[in-house]
């Protein structure tokens, strides 16, 4: 597996946390950078991207896309996920990580932020009233943001909160009836849509070791061990 290392070596340099080779540096790839390298054992290299992460929260607790583009703010639950893993991996409680101050207002500004709920109607299959988490604040809760959010406050000890028991109902609520899931919608004007890969894998990580019992995720499971082996 020398590609590996190879690729590890390249995530400490803020070049490669960009969505494209040239652009600059975002707070996603750089998450998911530090993430690699923490999981990897690379403790120190994850270093550079998590303090990147830091210097780009705002007062508020949130991070935009980049360094020039504040909003939307769906990449401060990334931080989270990527500050409270330095913290587990250095063996040290949350409490007493070293990003424990922009881990505590990241959650304080995500539990401020609400999905615009929507009367129900025949239009669409899935219960549009559920209040998770938006892409772009006032908008509809949708089922990444809300998958991050549960993930985020689970890091941080939360999950027996109310918006995070809601976002779990709203996650099972938006798994396709045949199983997996997509961008959150079910079925539209009478036809069921088809599941995507990513979205079904956040989903089923946000619902493990929770309560959720619905005959969905099983079917979910299946159909993303199907789609995962081509």
């Amino acid at each position: 597996m020398a590609w590996a290392a190879e690729f590890l070596d390249r995530l400490g340099e803020p070049g490669a946390w960009a969505y494209r080779t040239g652009q600059p540096p975002a707070c996603e790839p750089a998450a998911l950078a530090a993430l690699a390298l923490l999981a990897h054992g690379r403790v120190d290299a994850a270093k550079a991207p998590l303090d990147w992460l830091a210097a780009r929260q705002s007062p508020e607790g949130r991070l935009g896309i980049n360094a020039s583009q504040p909003e939307p703010n769906w990449p401060t639950m990334w931080a989270v996920l990527a500050w409270t893993a330095d913290a587990r991996f250095r063996n040290q409680t949350l409490a007493r990580g070293t990003y424990a101050d922009q881990v505590e207002l990241a959650i304080r500004w995500m539990l401020g932020q609400k999905g615009k709920p929507i009367e129900r109607g025949p239009e669409l299959g899935h219960d549009s009233t559920l209040v998770g988490w938006p892409w772009v604040e006032s908008t509809h809760s949708w089922m990444e943001p809300t998958c991050l959010a549960v993930l985020a406050l689970r890091a941080t000890g939360r999950v027996a909160h109310p918006r995070c028991e809601e976002a779990i109902r709203l996650i099972t609520d938006r798994l396709l009836p045949a199983g997996g899931a997509n961008y959150g919608n079910t079925i539209v004007l009478g036809q069921e849509l088809l599941p995507h890969f990513q979205p079904t894998g956040l989903a089923l990580l946000a619902l493990a070791r929770t309560r959720a019992d619905d005959e969905r995720i099983a079917r979910s499971v299946a159909w993303l061990k199907q789609a995962v082996a081509p």
